[in-house]
């Protein structure tokens, strides 16, 4: 078998990350190639087709894979068996006539003769009995499959199943659509049709050849645990059972495939001893022999093997038993031993199975890193074993060393190589190699028109894929995004079945947004999410679909592809982008509760790119849902390490103002200190931080403040309200003096009413500082008498009635008191004075 190397595979993811439809816009304009998420398609790293002779018997993995089925074909199962024509007397009717005659040359093996006469009754007589059309679109379908007509025989087989859905005829049409589907490597639909025939067949025999390939289905699907319970079950059918022991091989190897190398050791050694089939029995001693090599029991492993050499029934399996150490030591990648082993193997190998020692040796000095010995290697083959496959296969590899290597030979090494004009198949893919160098380098100028010239080459399709969706991606990189879509559309054309595919819309459409084609970008990304439900690049689909919704101002629409895009993707690399702009969105239709969190969790996953924006739009969402713990959070959050002015001014007033008149006053203090360095700072702004500073005891700042306050605000009543504060931290600063003179100004300025009252009771206050009790009553009570306010008045009365207990004049102290409560019964008095 010749090992498929993979493609280098790859993507350039974009970041597509903005502020405004305006800012989307300039960002999607940046390229991002993609691949076509499979490892055979295109990569970022460049495709090499290192071994391109499909007949090249190359390492394989132990253990290695049967050569030939064990079981019977399907196709030699009998499935139908013809009734004896009825007497002479029952075949009055002229339907019942045609068919015995359509069966009659069905039974003679005339089955070009009997399809025409099938179609022919199947035509005429629509309303014959069920049974009888049953089976004549199943014996259709056995003629034309005998003929090789398998489109019109899948048809036929399909026309049972779909209109006699209890026929005795069920079973064999659906084990024939298995058998073409299995064919054809459908394993999905194999795997149906074997299901349905194995549980509507009668003959157990044919049931359980169904059984058996419905396994071997689950076995291609990569679902060996299903795989496992259905051979075990084909396995514990007793009688006469052809598929046990192919059956308990099929389950040997899935325990070697998953690593289970003891148990289908075990497995292998059993069958090897007691199997009535030789060449199961040879298959089973082969493969123990490379699980006992493998597990370094090599003295075990080359008994074993050399027991399956000297069966007569080695066949296919002698020369994998010949080298099968070297092969298992390659596979496992056990580089150095086969190279310590390789030359005695060589010298004892037959002429013909000699090239591929070289070859292992050589691929394993590649492996390894040694590519000039490699190189040498491949050179003795070229020499010594000009006319083998494998002469031409080393001059090959030799450019695949030189390109693996990087080395600057390459390039001039292809241009001799196709100098020498080698076939055109061999031609097409050196000239591949050279595209995929100057592609690996960066240099895409230099690599389109070399991918170009593949357009028509003996290149495989896929190949010729490749290079064409190459050739839109240099394209993309040389800034050409026209000639890309040109490129790309030809691939969408072309290659519609392609594994590409999906990359290949996810590039055009990359492509068309690089030409502001937003329509046309968007939709091969709508296609892309359409069609491909499962593959890679719709994760990127989902992400640019939402960026150009939002470039044309579709919000709503950003918002749900990038809901999509996580509830799909929920560790994307565009997590953070996407509940970003799920936020903003959110924040322009204004629900401000549903932006907080997407745009807290954007913040938090980059905070590079989103903290900042995100950030003012928390703190305008807090703000006008008034929520003040929270939105002070966030501007002290957002205060660290970002300049103290990004902060709308409004927002800090709010803040102030509410901490002020909830007594907070540390916070109140905070937030509106922050806006006295502002051109938007107000006198208003200059009182309420003298009224925080004051009642946090900051009296010399608030003295400050209160006078910056005075300077910016002359009418009467300002200033008067100014001194007012400005008294009180005299006061308290112990500038009694100072205190009186903003008293008495404040008289002067308001002769009457509440801020006359306030003045006298800020005088009253000053004499008590001072000591002077009989004073400050005076002073209360003068107070009582000028003005009658709910607040004023009593609280006048009651430091009154303190200052006389002070003094020990208890009795004017109860006339106060009783004055007092009389007059104001709803007072609650509280102690205003130090006792």
């Amino acid at each position: 078998m010749v090992r498929k190397r993979a493609l280098y595979t790859g993507i350039l993811a974009a970041s597509l990350l903005a502020g405004s439809a305006a800012a989307r816009a300039q960002e999607v304009r940046r390229a991002i190639p993609v691949d076509g998420g499979d490892q055979d398609n295109i990569p970022t790293a460049p495709a090499v087709p290192l071994e391109p002779f499909e007949s090249q018997p190359t390492p394989t993995p132990a253990p290695v894979a049967s050569p030939t089925p064990h079981p019977p074909p399907v196709s030699n199962l009998k499935l139908d068996n013809i009734p004896p024509p009825a007497p002479a007397s029952t075949q009055q009717l002229p339907d019942k006539v045609q068919l015995d005659f359509a069966n009659g040359l069905y039974t003679h093996g005339q089955a070009e003769e009997a399809a025409p006469e099938y179609e022919k009754y199947l035509d005429t007589y629509p309303n014959a009995p069920a049974d009888d059309r049953e089976s004549a679109y199943f014996r259709l379908g056995e003629c034309y499959r005998k003929i090789g007509n398998v489109n019109s025989a899948k048809n036929a087989y399909e026309n049972v199943l779909l209109n006699f859905g209890l026929g005795p005829f069920i079973g064999p049409a659906a084990y024939r659509l298995g058998d073409m589907c299995y064919a054809a490597k459908d394993y999905d639909g194999a795997l149906n049709y074997y299901r349905k025939a194995s549980v509507r067949l009668n003959d157990p025999m044919v049931a359980l050849a169904a059984k058996f390939y419905s396994a071997r289905c689950l076995e291609a699907l990569n679902l060996p645990s299903e795989a496992r319970i259905t051979y075990e079950d084909i396995i514990d059918t007793k009688g006469d059972n052809p598929y046990r022991e192919p059956s308990r091989l099929a389950n040997a190897e899935i325990l070697s495939t998953f690593g289970r190398k003891e148990e289908a050791l075990t497995a292998f050694e059993s069958l090897a001893r007691d199997s009535q089939q030789p060449v199961v029995k040879v298959e089973a001693l082969v493969k123990a022999g490379l699980i006992n090599i493998d597990l370094n029991h090599p003295e075990k492993g080359a008994a074993e093997l050399d027991k399956a050499l000297a069966m007569p029934e080695i066949g296919d399996w002698k020369p994998i038993a010949q080298i099968g150490l070297l092969r298992v030591l390659y596979a496992s990648g056990k580089y150095k031993e086969l190279l310590d082993q390789y030359q005695d193997a060589f010298n004892s190998e037959t002429p013909d199975l000699k090239p591929e020692v070289l070859v292992m040796a050589a691929n394993s000095k590649r492996q390894l890193g040694d590519f000039s010995g490699a190189g040498d290697i491949y050179g003795q083959i070229i020499k010594d074993y000009p006319t083998s496959v494998f002469a031409d296969e080393a001059r090959y590899q030799q450019l695949v060393a030189l390109y693996i290597s990087d080395d600057p030979k390459l390039i001039p090494a292809i241009d001799a190589y196709l100098a020498n004009k080698p076939d055109p198949t061999k031609s097409d893919q050196v000239t591949l190699l050279k595209a995929e160098e100057l592609f690996k380098e960066g240099k895409y100028t230099d690599a389109a028109p070399v991918y170009a010239s593949l357009e028509n080459s003996t290149l495989t399709a896929s190949y010729r894929a490749n290079a064409l969706f190459k050739l839109g991606w240099c394209y993309m990189q040389t800034r050409q995004p026209d000639l890309a879509v040109g490129a790309l559309t030809k691939f969408v054309k072309e290659y519609p079945d392609s594994k590409m595919m999906p990359a290949a819309l996810a590039q055009r459409a990359v492509a068309y947004q690089e030409t502001k084609d937003l329509t046309s970008a968007l939709k091969d990304f709508n296609r892309l999410l359409d069609d491909y439900p499962g593959v890679k690049e719709r994760e990127l689909a989902l992400q640019q679909k939402a960026l150009i919704l939002g470039q044309q101002d579709d919000n709503a629409g950003m918002s749900q592809a990038f809901q999509q895009l996580l509830r799909e993707y929920p560790h994307t690399a565009a997590a953070a982008q996407a509940n970003y702009w799920i936020g903003s969105a959110a924040y322009s239709a204004k629900d401000y509760k549903a932006c907080i969190a997407p745009l807290e969790t954007a913040r938090k996953m980059d905070k590079a790119e989103f903290f900042e924006r995100a950030t003012v739009r928390i703190i305008a969402a807090y703000y006008t849902l008034g929520d003040r713990d929270k939105l002070a959070a966030e501007v002290d959050l957002y205060n660290n390490g970002h300049p103290k002015d990004k902060v709308q001014a409004e927002v800090l007033r709010s803040l102030g103002k509410s901490y002020l008149d909830a007594k907070d006053y540390a916070n109140a203090q905070k937030y509106l200190d922050q806006l006295t360095t502002r051109d938007e700072v107000t006198a208003d702004d200059w009182m309420n931080l003298a009224k925080a500073q004051l009642g946090g005891k900051q009296y010399a700042d608030c003295i400050n403040s209160i006078g910056r306050y005075l300077d910016s605000r002359k009418d009467p009543l300002s200033q008067a309200n100014g001194l007012l504060v400005m008294g009180r931290a005299q006061i308290e600063a112990g500038k009694l003096d100072d205190a009186q003179v903003s008293a008495d100004k404040i008289c002067s300025l308001q002769p009457e009413g509440q801020l006359n009252a306030q003045g006298r009771m800020l005088s009253g206050d000053i004499q008590v500082a001072r000591g002077k009790y009989d004073d400050a009553s005076k002073i209360y009570q003068s107070i009582a008498v000028i003005i009658d306010d709910p607040q004023i008045t009593p609280s006048a009365l009651e430091k009154a009635y303190e200052c006389l207990n002070r003094l020990g004049n208890t009795g004017e102290a109860s006339k106060v008191l009783n004055q007092l409560q009389t007059k104001y019964p709803e007072y609650q008095i509280k102690s205003s004075l130090a006792q």
